[in-house]
């Protein structure tokens, strides 16, 4: 009697072999992934994976505000390169917002040193004129985990910058949130000096 196979059943004797075939695929799979020095290895997709939360500023259109932008950068969490890149390009084009420095401003020095980030930037970041291009950049650095301190300069030239412990408060301006600066030197500071409220009789 010849034995029939219907088409759309698998035949259990070659079912073992499919089973085998596929435990050591994935076993193969599994020895690549966890090689850490591997092209594929886990290293080389956890740069994908891993995003580090940051927070930039720029100022509103008619000037006077600035107002923070969140976004998420995926590398390395230790190099502040991207950040600044991110900074130097500006705000979404139909975010309502401007930038704070020119687009032919250059990157002449960018280096971490124990939390302290040193940046030197070419003489074109002046060049705009925009009072808060400075402490708009000090601000979106430090949001960065790794980096405590920035010292800017221009051209070699030291620039002001807000002082170490400035951190920003934030407040409701129409229909956008406004960061302001606050030399609280403590998160009990901090704290008292948001409920006192803003100085400014527009911001709530």
């Amino acid at each position: 009697m010849t034995e029939q196979v219907h088409p759309d059943i698998t035949p259990l004797t070659t079912r073992p072999r499919a089973i085998l075939w596929t435990l050591v695929l994935v076993s193969l799979a599994c020895i690549v992934l966890s090689t850490a020095d591997s092209k594929f290895g886990l290293n080389s997709w956890q740069q994908w994976l891993r995003r580090t939360p940051v927070t930039l500023y720029f100022e509103n259109p008619t000037g006077g505000y600035l107002i923070p932008v969140s976004r998420s950068l995926a590398g390395k969490a230790d190099s502040p390169q991207d950040l600044l890149a991110e900074w130097l390009a500006g705000p979404a084009t139909d975010s309502g917002l401007r930038p704070l420095i020119s687009a032919d401003t250059r990157v002449q020095r960018i280096a971490l040193k124990g939390g302290t980030l040193l940046l030197d930037l070419s003489q074109e970041a002046l060049t705009a004129n925009r009072p808060q291009a400075i402490p708009a950049l000090w601000h979106s650095l430090v949001s960065l985990p790794l980096v405590r301190r920035a010292v800017i300069t221009v051209a070699g030239k030291a620039v002001t910058t807000p002082a170490p412990n400035s951190r920003m408060l934030f407040y409701h301006w129409r229909d956008r949130l406004v960061a302001q600066p606050s030399l609280a030197s403590s998160p009990r500071e901090l704290l008292d000096a948001y409920l006192q409220g803003p100085q400014d009789k527009n911001l709530l």
